[in-house]
């Protein structure tokens, strides 16, 4: 009997549930020379023919992460269609993530206000929550993490948030 156990956070499951598996197999985020790869892969399965840069920019913008990758290369195919376009070009991507509200670091609206409001000094999960309306929760497990991990966000001991040099340039 064999059984396989997978989660995006293994600190959800008892530790006596933990305590008993053998093996703990800890995966990386993507790089974005894998994720060009990944997006090329799909053009060239789907026929599409795209520009070189689309997928080096589409790359950049993924935060990481294949579906997300997949996901603005559809978005740029969608744009080119609409424009009676053969080929995917950089300027294709740019318009469906303008469309989206997507900037060159792939941050959508939420992400890009919640920079704007860090921009104003640090402040606690909590006021932050109140001021997206969103629940706390939302915040701290889905906006924030890839913004603390790109360098753009800290925590200081008192839990408040703030803006690391990046984060200010990005933003500003």
């Amino acid at each position: 009997f064999t059984l396989l156990l997978a989660s995006t956070d293994e600190y959800q499951l008892l530790q006596p549930l933990r305590d008993r598996m053998r093996l703990t197999l800890r995966f990386e985020f993507y790089k974005p020379e894998d994720l060009q790869k990944i997006a090329s892969h799909r053009a060239a399965a789907l026929g599409w023919q795209v520009e070189e840069e689309v997928f080096r920019q589409a790359a950049i913008r993924s935060r990481n992460t294949p579906r997300l990758v997949l996901r603005l290369l559809q978005a740029g195919h969608r744009v080119a269609r609409a424009e009676a376009a053969d080929v995917i070009t950089v300027a294709h991507l740019e318009r469906a993530c303008g469309l989206e509200g997507i900037d060159e670091l792939g941050l959508g609206p939420m992400e890009q206000q919640y920079l704007r409001i860090l921009l104003e000094g640090p402040t606690r999960l909590n006021m932050l929550a109140s001021r997206l309306g969103l629940p706390s929760r939302t915040v701290a497990e889905v906006t924030e993490p890839f913004l603390i991990r790109a360098g753009l966000v800290v925590k200081d001991e008192q839990g408040r948030r703030q803006l690391t040099a990046e984060g200010r340039e990005h933003i500003v």
